[in-house]
C-alpha cells in the first residue's frame, strides 16, 4: 500500500560508469565486502569481477549507505548476468503490515515487508492465470467474476475490465495519494477497515470513463485478488505458492490477509530479499 516507505535495495545494476566517479574513495574501501554465500536456494554465485563489475565501486556505494542511515535501506543485492554478485544487509526501522516494529537487523533469512511490491506479484499471477487459460482475456468485464456484486453494476461500471484493474484506470473515484495513509479518509484505509473491501471499491462512483485516466489504487489490485480467487478456486497465497514461489524455490513466505480471509493483494506479502531478487530476474528473463 505505502509507496516507497521502506525502500529495499534489490538492484540489478551495471555500475561501470559509476565506478569512475568513485575511484578515489574506492581506494580506501575493503578489498572484499558484500560477498554472497552459496546456499541451497538456487542462486548461482559469482564475484563482481567475473561479471564485469568493479568490486571497489560496490563497496564504496555500500559504505555511503551505511554512512547515511536516514535512507533506511535494509538490504542491497546486485544480480548480473543471472548471478548473485553482491549482498549486504543493514539495520533500520521497519513495519509489519503497517505496524511499526522498531529497529531490525536484517540478514539473508529475514522476511521483508514488500508493501506495494505485492501488487506486482499479484499482476504476475494474473499473467500466469491467463497463460493457463483460467481467465479468458484481459478485456473480460470484471463483473463476470463478481456476480455477488451485481447490484452495484451500472452501464459505466460494466465496462471495467481486468486490463483497467491492471493499469489502474477503472475510472472509479479514489483518493490514495492526495490524502495521507494516516488519515482515515484515505480510500485505501477506508477499504481495509470496511467489512467488505470489494464492495467498498465497487461502490465508488465513476468519475472518468474506464481506461481514460491512471489513478493509483490499491482497490484495483484487491479486486484482482478477488477475481483470481474466483477464477482459480485458490486463495491468492496458495495460488502464488503453487504456480510461482515453489517453481522458483521460494519457501519462506508470509502473506497477510484481509478481513475476508484472502491474501491482501495490494500490500500483504513478505519475502526474503534473495527471493525478491529471483522475481526480478524472472521478469528480466521474460519468465524463464
Amino acid at each position: 500500500m505505502t509507496k516507497g516507505h521502506f525502500l529495499l535495495g534489490i538492484l540489478v545494476l551495471t555500475l561501470l560508469a559509476y565506478a569512475s566517479s568513485l575511484a578515489q574513495d574506492a581506494q580506501q574501501t575493503p578489498a572484499h565486502c558484500g560477498t554472497p554465500v552459496a546456499t541451497a536456494d538456487g542462486w548461482s554465485i559469482a564475484t563482481p569481477a567475473e561479471v564485469g563489475v568493479d568490486p571497489a565501486a560496490l563497496c564504496q556505494w555500500s559504505g555511503r549507505r551505511i554512512a547515511t542511515p536516514r535512507d533506511n535501506i535494509h538490504a542491497l543485492l546486485v544480480v548480473r548476468h543471472g548471478q548473485l554478485v553482491f549482498e549486504q544487509y543493514f539495520t533500520g526501522d521497519d513495519e509489519r503490515g503497517g505496524r511499526p516494529v522498531g529497529q531490525v537487523t536484517y540478514d539473508p533469512t529475514r522476511l521483508h515487508d514488500l508493501r506495494s511490491v505485492s501488487k506486482t506479484v499479484t499482476a504476475l499471477l494474473v499473467g500466469i492465470a491467463l497463460a493457463q487459460q483460467q481467465q479468458a482475456s484481459l478485456d473480460q468485464p470484471i463483473f463476470d467474476f463478481l456476480p455477488e456484486y451485481a447490484d452495484l453494476r451500472t452501464p459505466d461500471k460494466a465496462r471495467i475490465t481486468l486490463r483497467h484493474l491492471l493499469t489502474m484506470s477503472t475510472g472509479l473515484d479514489w483518493d490514495e495519494t492526495r490524502t495521507p495513509y494516516t488519515d482515515p479518509n484515505n480510500s485505501a484505509i477506508r477499504m481495509i477497515r470496511s467489512v467488505d473491501p470489494y464492495r467498498y471499491v465497487l461502490s465508488e462512483p465513476i468519475v472518468t470513463p474506464p481506461g481514460a485516466k491512471y489513478t493509483y489504487s490499491s482497490g484495483s489490485t484487491e479486486l484482482l485478488g478477488a477475481i483470481l480467487h474466483k477464477a482459480t478456486g485458490q486463495r491468492l497465497d496458495a495460488l502464488a505458492r503453487t504456480v510461482l514461489f515453489e517453481p522458483l524455490g521460494i519457501v519462506e513466505v508470509e502473506w497477510m490477509h484481509n478481513a475476508d480471509g484472502n491474501a491482501a493483494a495490494s500490500w500483504g506479502l513478505r519475502l526474503r530479499p534473495r527471493d525478491m531478487a529471483k522475481l526480478g530476474q524472472l521478469v528480466l528473463a521474460h519468465g524463464l
